[in-house]
């Protein structure tokens, strides 16, 4: 077979790929909200593994991935290897059926507190808001049980991903979950080292400024996001439900992404996430899932979201391969978005903050991002620990990695295994961190091309350096060509310092 025959039998295969990724994403929808029954699920999985897993295709890629000589077709085939790679893991029956079985438990638990059937916002709120230090600590336990339940499933699907991975060659599957995603153990040690350390300071100032403030020795983990909301976060007055919709058609109208918007349909519904955003059809039928309540980090999320959705709006390539983006690129782009709320001009011109609350928000929004930056890489680091040492006491290694990375005491936290995460999106939490450091060095480039973030020239500047060309282009590189520099944690770092913007 020449490359001139393998580019059309891709090419037919991009195509078919693209006809079944439309119902994939319709059940991806549909199990997100617990509507979606296990044997359809199962169909789909198998449909997917039909295409991806074609020998003849498999072939063509390992004959001419490093021998194309169009350039075009030897990214289209980076892009295929990748997915077949995952296919290989996530598609497996072995470990498709268990992850489905352990979804099934997360998405369908009941939830009760005080004696009462309560939803998940309803946890995260007792937890932002509550005072009662009980009834705190009885949302923060209430997965426990969910915990105990999965908790033998998700072992034994570390080892199974573990086991696949190992015969692709690999140390264990960590390694496989980082390369596909763009990324290296290496890399992130050192760019989260650099985070931890240089924002040290600032943590243990908030963790000691809390406690006194709450009258108690030491923060707890139930304490956590408790603190955040009463001495590090904005009045919830300022950011109601009623006003998520304006408030991102305010963004939209200035940074003229408006047409863009009216086309994403938007559900609000009480999902295991804060939010999700699914691709049915570039770019004419995208979709939001939303979970929300009062308060500027549910703006945030629903912002981050609605950057998911202008990122699919606006790719405009041929294949159907480079409609989609490794993890890291695709939340740095629902962060650059998620970021414009802690804007100044649009916390004075939207949210209709008074300018001496606004101004707080510097202080605010460093101190609350620098936890939510030690909260997700103790979580990264935990996922890696599973792999790299599946016979460990996975809920001891927890506890001491929570008390390494938060410190605070975290004998008493038992719920590991119930976080989705690790069964429906392995090797994709350090992504929200890469993330953060794409959305600071993003902003800094609109303020230094544009003069400032918030233009008429926005909305295009990202479509036209960021979204417009897809997966053709390796995201690091986009990074570069855009920003003028290779990414980096010190634009994120000078901000966790100085607050946002850093000026």
């Amino acid at each position: 077979m020449n490359e001139m025959e393998a580019q059309k039998l891709i090419k037919h295969m991009d195509g078919e790929l693209e006809t079944f990724s439309q119902a994939y994403e319709e059940g991806r929808w549909l199990k997100n909200q617990g509507l979606l029954s296990a044997s359809d699920q199962f169909d789909l999985e198998v449909r997917r593994t039909n295409i991806l897993l074609n020998k003849e295709i498999q072939d063509i890629v390992n004959e001419f991935l490093n021998t194309a000589e169009n350039p075009v077709f030897r990214r289209v085939l980076l892009v295929l290897d990748r997915l077949i790679k995952d296919a290989r893991v996530e598609s497996n029956p072995s470990v498709y059926k268990l992850r489905s079985k352990i979804e099934q438990a997360i998405v369908n638990y009941p939830i009760t507190i005080a004696g009462r059937k309560a939803s998940r916002t309803d946890i995260r709120q007792i937890l932002r808001t509550e005072k009662d230090i009980e009834l705190r600590q009885e949302a923060f336990h209430c997965f426990d049980k969910l915990s105990e339940l999965v908790e033998k499933d998700v072992k034994e699907l570390v080892h199974r991903r573990n086991h696949i991975a190992q015969e692709m060659g690999y140390a264990h599957f960590g390694d496989l979950g980082l390369m596909l995603q763009g990324l290296s153990r290496t890399q992130l040690n050192e760019w989260f080292g650099s985070i931890i350390q240089k924002t040290d300071s600032t943590y243990q100032s908030f963790l000691s400024e809390s406690a006194e403030r709450l009258h108690q020795s030491n923060l707890y983990p139930q304490d956590l996001l408790f603190a955040v909301t009463q001495f590090k976060s904005l009045p919830d007055e300022y950011f109601t439900t009623t006003k998520l919709t304006k408030s991102i058609q305010w963004l939209a109208d200035r940074i003229k992404l408006t047409e863009a918007l009216a086309r994403v349909r938007i559900d609000f519904v009480d999902i295991p996430f804060q939010g999700i955003c699914v691709t049915i059809h570039v770019p004419d039928d995208i979709r939001i899932l939303i979970n929300p309540s009062n308060g500027q980090s549910y703006y945030s999320t629903f912002f981050h979201e609605i950057g998911h959705a202008m990122h699919s709006s606006f790719i405009t390539q041929p294949y159907h391969l480079f409609r989609d983006e490794p993890g890291p690129f695709c939340e740095g782009m629902a962060e650059t978005m998620a970021r414009f709320v802690d804007d100044p001009e649009w916390l004075l011109n939207s949210a209709n903050l008074p300018e001496e609350i606004a101004k707080q928000n510097k202080s605010i929004w460093r101190t609350s991002t620098v936890v939510h930056m030690r909260t997700l890489i103790s979580q990264a680091e935990f996922e890696w620990r599973m792999y790299a040492e599946p016979e460990a006491d996975f809920l001891n290694v927890f506890q001491t990695i929570k008390a390494d990375y938060l410190k605070m005491p975290s004998d008493a936290t038992l719920a590991w295994a119930d976080n989705s995460y690790w069964t429906s999106y392995p090797f994709y939490v350090q992504n929200y961190v890469v993330a953060e450091m794409i959305a600071s060095q993003t902003h800094l480039a609109l303020r230094k091309f544009l003069g400032h973030t918030i233009t008429a020239e926005s909305g295009a500047w990202l479509a036209q350096n960021y979204w417009n060309s897809g997966g053709s282009i390796e995201w690091s590189e986009k990074i570069l060509r855009s920003t003028g520099a290779i990414l980096s944690p010190d634009e994120l770092i000078l901000e966790l310092t100085k607050g946002y913007p850093p000026e």
